[in-house]
């Protein structure tokens, strides 16, 4: 199973011979088989340029050319029940601009909780927009950190239990001697467990209203692909027939990944017979390229990839 990462420097040709393996696919009508995931917008619009130009304008097979967020959507819409062949259900984006709905959505959610009375950090705080806008950033965090809301509530529960052993009593800070040291460390130390159980709570709310009325977002797409790619969704196996076609995975100019994506792509490693990493890296200047070197390692640690590195470099026209 060859997994290689091609490095060089800046205006190497290894994308180019990439490219052009690919155009030979399509030339020979097995467009199929292969998948190429470009790290940037930039980068997909002349991978693809590049692969459809001349003779190839005009082919019938799909372009399989994505960015992580578009190929996520489309494992998902390609994604069938296994046990029936059904496809499953669609999820309708909130976060797009002819759906900007994402934003009210969590200010209502807030909104009812802090009525209700069962948002104890937030306060007033829970009727201002900066909140909202706050709010939803930090669920879209997690989200790309690849955690759903259930996994961030069990590692809440994971942290509180390890602060019960460390401090059994959970005293309030008005019990504390005034003006102590111990009553402001523990006024924070409670106020942070309830700002962790306040986000889980809006967390799990969103997720739920989402899954309810069949509505997502972008990265919440990334954790429904995950579930696919892990082989079931709402409790049903599932498979995904265009992955079963490809043969080789390209993942080309990824030189920052997010969790979520490396799990993502941890899991896709294990299904192609063939994988190669293009990035950039030039040995006469190591330092350069240095913060970049935990992406080369990730997939060299994980999968077992070789290196394959390239001295010939282009020139600035």
């Amino acid at each position: 199973m060859p997994r290689e990462i091609w490095l060089g420097p800046i205006l190497n040709g290894n994308r180019a011979v990439l490219v052009e393996r690919c155009r030979a696919l399509l030339r020979e009508g097995r467009g199929r088989e292969f998948i190429y995931l470009a790290a940037t917008r930039p980068l997909m619009d002349l991978v693809t340029a590049d692969m459809l130009g001349g003779e190839l304008a005009g082919t019938s097979d799909p372009l399989n050319v994505f960015l992580l967020s578009g190929f996520s959507r489309r494992l998902f819409a390609n994604a069938v029940f296994d046990d029936t062949g059904e496809p499953l259900p669609f999820y309708a984006p909130i976060d797009t601009n002819m759906r900007p709905v994402q934003r009210p959505l969590f200010g209502r959610i807030v909104a009812r909780l802090a009525e209700a009375d069962r948002l104890r950090s937030f306060g007033q705080l829970a009727r201002t927009d900066g909140l909202v806008t706050s709010m939803a950033a930090l669920v879209a965090e997690i989200q790309r950190a690849g955690r759903t809301a259930s996994q961030f509530r069990d590692a809440i529960r994971r942290r509180e239990a390890l602060d019960a052993e460390s401090r059994p009593e959970r005293k309030p800070p008005a019990a504390e001697p005034e003006g102590g040291d111990d009553a402001a460390v523990e006024a924070k130390r409670i106020a942070s467990i309830d700002y962790d159980e306040d986000t889980a709570l809006v967390y799990e709310l969103y997720e739920r209203v989402l899954d309810e009325h069949h509505l997502t977002d972008a990265s919440r797409d990334y954790l429904r692909a995950l579930m696919v790619l892990s082989g079931e969704f709402l409790d049903r196996p599932v498979r995904v027939p265009f992955l079963d076609e490809a043969k080789l995975l390209v993942v080309d100019g990824f030189f920052d990944i997010l969790p979520v994506h490396a799990e993502l792509l941890g899991i896709l490693l294990r299904r192609f017979p063939e994988t190669i990493v293009n990035l950039n890296d030039d040995q006469r200047n190591p330092e350069a390229f240095r913060a970049f070197r935990d992406v080369v390692d990730r997939f060299g640690e994980r999968s077992g990839f070789s290196e394959r590195y390239t001295v010939e470099c282009g020139s600035v026209a």
